[in-house]
């Protein structure tokens, strides 16, 4: 019997700590965990696929999201923001009392020991890309930040440089997919000079965090850029320059086998992957949409991209509309439809002044797979625009450069302008629509929330 009673309270032991450990608060399916040994936490992450959406656009206009608010790096402030869409507020991304997030060691979002090159939402974390500059060394490092701003803990360390005096970072990137991650370097002489740039490019293995290079030296001046990543299936895909011609790579992530796209003539560095097997690319100055098969090495001209355009007198009046090439400033797809995104200049004549200043126009056109045209969006007339006065002047601006301003997120659609306050104050606008309105050609766009970029 006291054999039984024990064997009864074992199995009521064992049924207890595997019912704490399934409750644990905080590990959900798909997150990161860590699990501490000798003062350090060792992260073991749970595959995930690259989403284009939950991360900054090509200029910095960031807006990630996650189901309880939106995440972003302030340059203002100098730190990692979050806005609650429960409470409408917004606030540093660290939950230490007390902290003056001031920049301090300990502060997750404002942390002065690093750098902050590039970032993402990955495995229920904000994931960064950062550098830590001492006065001989400039280290090359991952980061992760808890989504509550609870820690800020390093991943790993990718490359380590001697720092020259002159030395300058330049604009790099992180792109994380299948638990690897894809980074680019960029360093120079500062002030900028064009012949002093080094570049490379390095793949980190988020499972045993060792790293490899694509080019022989790790940085060097004659690597050429990587520019133009996307991850897709079992590839990382990139551009590079090889003398004049714009070249599309896909670089196999398990096997490391890479091939070149044998596109046609005047490949401007712009695509998009819509299938493994089936990419879209832009040539002739933009203004030409081609598809691309791997399989078949099959290229194809499909639609010349026109627009049309008003032309004003010095009046302000209408006097006709042309029908003008337009260069597509970035492609971007969901899968099963292709958005094409477009800027226009035009001339419009102040009210109270004799003079013509020039304003710009964005829209969205949506293709499906067979390139065939879904509907056409223009921008600037579905959003609710304000005006911001500063003394006798009125600014206005729009950057739909690449696609840092227009975001896809599951059934949801985002356009992120940046509006230009005065001279010196640049803010980021968030509006969002539900994506079936959208590729209805009847999307009604709502304000969440603004900050500020500088």
């Amino acid at each position: 019997m006291r054999k039984g009673l024990l064997t009864a309270l074992l199995l009521l032991c064992l049924f207890v700590f595997a019912a704490c450990k399934k409750d644990k608060p905080g590990e959900q399916p798909g997150a990161v965990t860590g699990d501490v040994s000798a003062g350090k936490t060792e992260y073991q992450f749970v595959s995930e696929d690259f989403e284009q959406g939950n991360r900054p656009g090509t200029m910095g206009n960031a807006m990630l999201r996650t189901e309880k608010g939106f995440y972003h790096y302030n340059d203002t402030l100098g730190g990692f923001r979050y806005y609650d869409v429960a409470t409408g507020k917004e606030m540093f991304l660290c939950n230490k009392p007390e902290c003056r997030h001031d920049g301090n060691e300990f502060c997750v979002a404002t942390n002065g020991k690093y750098t902050v090159l590039d970032y993402c939402l990955y495995g229920e974390h904000l994931m960064v890309f950062a550098a830590e500059v001492t006065e001989t060394q400039v280290l090359y490092k991952v980061l992760a930040l808890a989504l509550d701003g609870a820690s800020m803990d390093e991943v790993a360390t990718v490359l380590e440089l001697e720092r020259s005096p002159d030395m300058s970072l330049y604009a790099s990137r992180m792109y994380l997919h299948r638990n690897k991650a894809l980074l680019t370097f960029a360093t120079g002489a500062t002030p900028y000079q064009e012949d002093t740039m080094h570049y490379g490019v390095a793949l980190l293995d988020l499972n045993t965090k060792n790293s490899s290079f694509l080019d022989e030296e790790p940085l060097a001046k004659e690597n050429a850029e990587a520019t133009g990543i996307i991850a897709y299936g079992n590839y990382f895909y990139y551009c590079r320059k090889e003398g004049k011609k714009n070249v599309l790579h896909r670089r196999h992530i398990e096997n490391g086998t890479d091939e070149t796209c044998k596109l046609l003539t005047n490949f401007t560095g712009g695509y998009a992957v819509l299938e493994e097997d089936y990419i879209v690319y832009l040539r002739r100055n933009k203004k030409t949409l081609c598809t691309y098969r791997f399989s078949t090495g099959e290229n194809e001209e499909k639609v010349m991209l026109y627009k049309k355009v008003p032309q004003y007198d010095i009046a302000g009046n209408l006097l006709f509309e042309t029908e003008e090439g337009v260069p597509a400033q970035g492609l971007v797809t969901d899968g099963t439809y292709l958005y094409v995104l477009q800027a226009t200049n035009h001339n419009v004549l102040q009210e109270e002044e004799d003079e013509l200043t020039f304003s710009e126009s964005a829209c969205v056109r949506v293709f499906n797979k067979e390139l065939e045209e879904v509907t056409v969006i223009e921008m600037t007339e579905q959003l609710p625009l304000t005006e911001f006065e500063t003394g006798s002047d009125v600014f206005r601006m729009f950057r739909t450069t690449y696609n840092c301003g227009f975001r896809y997120l599951g059934e949801d659609i985002y356009w992120c302008p940046c509006v230009a306050v005065d001279h010196q104050t640049l803010e980021i606008h968030v509006f969002h629509c539900k994506r079936s309105d959208f590729l209805a050609g009847e999307p009604e766009f709502s304000f969440v929330y603004k900050y500020s970029e500088w």
